[in-house]
């Protein structure tokens, strides 16, 4: 198929009247049960919340890019970016930053090593992969992956205050000594944030958890303390998880189109890293 010329194209922020058009091109790149073909969700991820959308890219009644902006700590986070090969450009990479520059800097956490190489040609700023650190329940420590990757229990939890927190079908909340995700089918906690890592710890072997989860900056000094209270990077521990998948690795890599702020640190809630799983729409 011929290319579309850019000046063919329609630039928007998509409202609730586009949602069955873009499900039309997430079909391209998602599983059928993935969170944005859910309605509610969506609506949580791009409408709802001020500073956020979904940039989409249109011709003829037909979506054929996507890019999504959330905006968390003061950064305005690019997620969910798609380009079908029809519109590909650096015009159109350049108009959709553009548009979401607009409501402050840009940055965006890639695990897909293919967008390395257009950030780096426009000479963004790399950052050192964030980290992830893990600690196993020492009940349960050295029985196999599957083992431990086991359904947990039902758990309650009190509810943690912020719109991250209103995400649709999300468990978890305010645990001792910090806030967690709950990811039962797991039967695992991803730590938000820690105010006291040993009764947290404590508190998650006490029901029962199986492994506890973090992704930090490596200057962050929570990651510092989390390495002193044992926590480590397992390079045999599965990133996905739902469904789980033994051999798919990952580098998460953090770039900014502008220097970060001094003192900048990075949390689990911003851009999209801590979207729940499947969801059934």
């Amino acid at each position: 198929m011929c290319g579309i010329p850019f000046e063919d194209l329609t630039f928007k922020v998509a409202d609730i009247d586009d949602f069955e058009s873009v499900k039309e091109l997430y079909k391209h790149y998602y599983p059928a049960n993935h969170p944005l073909f859910n309605e509610t969700f969506w609506r949580w991820q791009y409408l709802d919340k001020p500073d956020s959308g979904a940039l989409i890219i249109c011709h003829d009644g037909i979506v054929y890019g996507h890019m999504g902006f959330v905006k968390d700590g003061g950064i305005v986070w690019l997620i969910n970016i798609y380009i079908q090969k029809e519109i590909r450009s650096d015009k159109v990479t350049d108009e959709l930053f553009r548009l979401a520059r607009i409501r402050g800097p840009i940055a965006v956490v890639l695990a897909n090593p293919n967008g390395k190489g257009l950030l780096a040609k426009k000479q963004w700023y790399g950052y050192e992969h964030l980290k992830r650190l893990i600690k196993m329940n020492p009940a349960v420590e050295g029985q196999p992956v599957e083992q431990l990757l086991s359904e947990g229990t039902e758990q309650n939890f009190d509810k943690a205050e912020g719109y991250y927190w209103q995400q649709p079908h999300i468990a978890g909340g305010k645990t001792v000594g910090g806030e967690v995700i709950y990811q039962k089918p797991v039967n695992g906690f991803r730590l938000v944030s820690a105010t006291d890592i040993a009764a947290l710890e404590s508190d998650a072997w006490e029901r029962g958890i199986n492994w506890i989860d973090a992704v930090l900056m490596w200057n962050d000094p929570l990651y510092h303390q989390l390495k002193k209270a044992g926590w480590a990077e397992l390079d045999y521990f599965p990133w996905f998880l739902n469904p789980v998948d033994l051999n798919r690795k990952i580098d998460l890599n953090l770039y900014s189109e502008e220097p970060l702020p001094k003192g900048f640190r990075f949390s689990r809630i911003f851009a999209d890293m801590s979207r729940i799983g499947s969801i059934k729409s």
